[in-house]
């Protein structure tokens, strides 16, 4: 897919049992116009109003950290 950057989003999830936190990951496909984005980058994404395609729901909004 040309312009899409693929985004993996982590978020701390707390277990009730173990009391303990976890690294929950999940991945999203956005559109990224100028393909501007490389491996290691840290980018806001914006969620689109409607899909470009099946998989992409979210537009690239700006690159917080560029490698």
């Amino acid at each position: 897919m040309q312009k899409t950057a693929k985004v993996r989003v982590t978020r701390l999830v707390l277990d009730p049992y173990l009391l303990k936190f976890f690294n929950k990951r999940k991945t999203y496909f956005a559109h990224d116009p100028l393909q501007q984005c490389v491996v290691g980058d840290i980018v806001l994404l914006k969620a689109l109003p409607e899909r470009r395609s099946k998989h992409v729901k979210h537009e690239l909004a700006e690159i917080v950290f560029k490698m």
